[in-house]
């Protein structure tokens, strides 16, 4: 479950900037072309991480976009 957990995190880091830097895009009058390119390769980073790692370490089925306990397929303990 680290491997998951740290996976989650990596998202997060990746996904925050890149949200942040597409908001300064349209709020400087989108004439900076590569705020936008670096905040939409920074969210399509972290959606891959989340697609490919956020998996149950024991059946490896995708855990959906919830944040739980149990795997919802095989019902081992996450933590």
């Amino acid at each position: 479950m680290r491997r998951a957990r740290r996976a989650k995190a990596v998202m997060w880091y990746l996904m925050v900037p890149g949200v942040l830097l597409e908001i300064l895009f349209l709020l400087l009058g989108k004439q900076n072309i590569v705020l936008l390119l670096i905040g939409g390769g920074l969210m399509m980073g972290g959606l891959i991480i989340w697609a490919v790692f956020w998996r149950c370490p024991d059946c490896g089925k995708h855990l959906g976009r919830t944040t739980v306990e149990y795997c919802p397929y095989c019902g081992k303990s996450l933590r």
